[in-house]
């Protein structure tokens, strides 16, 4: 036997086919369900809440900050009024961020209040219209954005 032919015969060997890869690739351009939106944005929920109440940490603070940094560069594709509305709310989150340097608790003043919920809303309402392909996108967009400086949110 020769030597080419015993590295050919080896390596059919070596490969085997993915039986699952057309599924994988489904799995990322389909739109998410239901029950997967409702898992996704109820930790961005939580954490509002958990300012609210006053009984945040900077994890619940980071998971608003991602969730509103996806949503705009989401935004950005969509509608201008989406991005008016993402950077609105990172205002008041910003706001939140300046309380807790001062005052060691989070918090948010009555702007805040109102202008978080419909930021949450419209992530909501991306999430719906998305698939998992184009959230990992602008999740890798959003931290390459923060390597380079432009994003003030995030609290690391």
């Amino acid at each position: 036997m020769k030597t080419a032919h015993r590295n050919a015969s080896r390596a059919k060997r070596r490969y085997t086919a993915d039986p699952m890869a057309m599924f994988k690739v489904m799995g990322r351009i389909e739109p998410y369900t239901e029950e997967d939106v409702v898992q996704l944005t109820l930790p961005s929920r939580l954490a509002f809440e958990a300012i609210k109440n006053g009984t945040a940490n900077t994890d619940h603070f980071d998971e608003l900050a991602v969730t509103l940094n996806s949503t705009l560069v989401r935004s950005e594709a969509i509608d201008p009024f989406c991005v008016e509305t993402c950077l609105t709310a990172q205002r008041a989150l910003l706001r939140c961020k300046e309380r807790y340097l001062r005052t060691q608790k989070f918090g948010w003043d009555g702007l805040g209040l109102q202008e978080i919920p419909p930021a949450l809303d419209l992530h909501e309402e991306i999430m719906r219209s998305s698939n998992p392909n184009l959230m990992t996108v602008a999740l890798t967009e959003q931290y390459n954005r923060i390597q380079r400086g432009q994003v003030n949110g995030v609290w690391k």
